[in-house]
């Protein structure tokens, strides 16, 4: 079968390319906002570009709902330059929920550190270093 994308919506053509591309593993993408929050959004649009130097690539689709429409990765990507991607080999639902017990287990472990610093486990950057040593 033919299909000329040029005789297609933006919309038609990601229904078309997300229907007949499979499968697809979900990469589960971490940012983190202006305000510190972590945001998490799973992408099927990813891949490895090379091993060196090591580079992956996301596709942050936008104006999927409408016209200038930006997803939160993107604009954080955008604004931080960074990003965090994983790859779960389970439901959707059991990496939300695994997601939510990390959050849950981290968020009353706070504390100072001896230079006097405060710290808390659920602060982005140093889930970073957490993630980065799993």
């Amino acid at each position: 079968m033919f299909f000329d994308f040029g005789d297609l919506s933006r919309r038609e053509r990601h229904k078309l390319m997300t229907s007949t591309i499979v499968p697809r593993p979900i990469a589960w993408v971490s940012t983190v906002n202006a305000g510190g929050t972590i945001n998490i959004g799973p992408f099927s649009f990813f891949n490895i570009v090379c091993e060196e130097p090591p580079l992956v690539s996301i596709g942050v689709g936008s104006g999927e709902r409408f016209e200038g429409d930006l997803k939160d990765t993107g604009v954080n990507i955008r604004r931080t330059g960074e990003f965090v991607q994983g790859v779960v080999y389970s439901s959707t639902a059991r990496a939300e929920r695994l997601c939510r017990m990390v959050r849950k287990v981290h968020e009353p472990v706070v504390g100072t550190a001896p230079d006097g610093r405060p710290y808390a486990a659920n602060d982005p950057e140093l889930l970073d270093w957490v993630h980065i040593a799993e």
